[in-house]
């Protein structure tokens, strides 16, 4: 798709997706029935890496229900993003809109997410920038957008990612298994209602993520099994979140917001 800077300043306006940084604009002059949105890079930095990334992207299906790329966009004749679907009515992980979705949203988006993480990695992709402002909810389900900072293979240059994370004082490098902690902490962030990933966006030591789900047995456990694969060169990622989804209990999560407030807040 190609357009003038006049005509996307004119026509197109930045969505608000209560917390999502995801630079997506819609067309004011089809919004009822508007079905694809534009994503805008964050920077024109080596934009030659960005056209690999979308070629390599877009040399596959699209994974649906996420925001995938699906055609390269051109301001003025120059690479400045790519358009993908759009999810009506959808909010970010973090945004106080989560509060009007039931346990069971909740349940089935996290589980949308983490399938749609699968179909990532089948194509050799790691997506580098997992944050709630990244992962979307809806009446439908979960969403995985923002494809701009994902890894392929032979990438040059790694990019940005909103924060990192250690493991036993070491940074964990860019990884599946980096991915995947991401995920938990933005999952927990959903699933109690507070924003965890904001602490460890300054606290990145992920063995504190135990704390905040000490007094659930069937969270302590799997949060422990993943810790534990992270320095396992055996194996490129974690177990994954979705073998564990069914087995929360709605009233222990409930039970658990003093405690994590306290941890965030103490």
């Amino acid at each position: 798709m190609e357009i003038s800077r006049k005509e996307f300043l004119d026509n197109y306006v930045n969505l608000d997706l209560g917390g999502c940084n995801g630079n997506l604009y819609m067309d004011l002059s089809n919004q009822e029935s508007m079905s694809r949105v534009i994503k805008i890079f964050k920077s024109s930095y080596r934009m030659e890496n960005r056209e690999k990334t979308l070629d390599y992207l877009m040399s596959f299906s699209k994974i649906i229900g996420s925001g995938y790329p699906l055609e390269k966009l051109y301001l003025d004749g120059q690479l400045w993003g790519y358009i993908s679907d759009y999810f009506k009515n959808s909010f970010s992980f973090n945004s106080s809109m989560v509060m009007n979705r039931t346990f069971y949203e909740k349940i089935k988006a996290s589980r949308d997410v983490d399938s749609q993480l699968r179909e990532i990695y089948k194509r050799n992709i790691i997506f580098h920038d997992i944050n709630c402002g990244n992962l979307l909810i809806d009446s439908n389900g979960g969403h995985i957008i923002d494809f701009e900072d994902v890894l392929i293979p032979d990438a040059l240059v790694e990019p940005y990612s909103l924060y990192g994370l250690r493991f036993e004082k070491r940074p964990i490098v860019a990884s599946k298994k980096l991915d995947q902690l991401k995920l938990l902490i933005s999952v927990f962030s959903l699933l109690y209602i507070y924003d965890i990933e904001r602490y460890f966006i300054s606290n990145k030591d992920i063995s504190k993520l135990l704390e905040f789900v000490k007094d659930d047995e069937v969270l302590y456990e799997f949060v422990s099994d993943c810790l534990s694969c992270i320095n396992d060169k055996g194996r490129d990622t974690l177990p994954y979140l979705s073998e564990v989804l069914d087995n929360i209990d709605e009233d222990k999560i409930y039970d658990g917001r003093s405690r994590v407030r306290n941890l965030l807040y103490k």
